[in-house]
């Protein structure tokens, strides 16, 4: 798409400011392949894909370094969270890059009765970094595609009952910082007007609610 650019530059102190701006940048591997390595395995964590606008600024205060800062501003994309693989698309919001992290500003989508709310960020780019994103679904059918964004030990239970019907899920993902520190899904799961069949009692229930706790081994 086409950039704009504008700025300031004081060649007595030798500081400056400018600014890029774009309405149309569409996300994609062409994207990826112009950022700074160690961003890579945070962009590869979500795979954005799809249609936004974007404002970066360059500058330097006098005797100071170069910093860089970054927004982009979701306009139609979609998004696949790499620990819970669950494809969301029609994305809007914004997401704010520095030199120091990034933090995604409520970014939302809805698909007929469904949505999903995404917000969080990382303080830096290292393998090392700490993270935390939050994570509020509403109204999600069961179904095969939900079964399959979840971890292999929900996945068990899932089998345990085959259920159909409609959740809410609210939860984070959430890394402490350092090397070798385990990344943490906890999840609260309500249920909906479900309907199950339990694998070792075989008797059908219908129009049920309740709860389930997720953190990983337990639920």
């Amino acid at each position: 798409g086409e950039w704009r650019l504008a700025g300031e530059i004081d060649l007595e102190s030798e500081s400056f400011t400018v600014r890029f701006t774009t309405d149309h940048l569409v996300l994609g591997p062409h994207i990826r392949q112009v950022l700074a390595g160690s961003i890579h395995p945070h962009w590869d964590r979500y795979g954005p894909k799809g249609v936004a606008g974007a404002a970066v600024e360059v500058s330097r205060v006098p005797k100071g370094e170069v910093t860089v800062k970054a927004t982009l501003m979701l306009k139609d994309v979609s998004l696949t969270y790499k620990l819970f693989p669950y494809t969301v698309d029609h994305i809007r919001g914004e997401i704010d890059f520095s030199t120091n992290g990034f933090w995604v500003k409520d970014l939302f989508a809805r698909s007929g009765d469904s949505s999903v709310r995404v917000s969080g960020g990382a303080n830096g780019y290292e393998a090392e970094t700490d993270y935390e994103i939050l994570l509020d679904i509403k109204n999600v059918p069961l179904d095969e595609k939900l079964r399959k964004a979840l971890d292999a030990n929900a996945q068990r239970l899932w089998d345990e009952f085959h259920p159909s019907g409609r959740v809410n899920v609210t939860g984070k993902v959430i890394r402490e910082r350092g090397p070798d520190k385990p990344v943490l899904n906890p999840l609260h799961l309500e249920f909906q007007e479900v309907s199950f069949i339990f694998r070792e009692f075989p008797y059908p229930v219908k129009n049920g609610s309740g709860e389930v706790f997720v953190l990983s081994p337990n639920v």
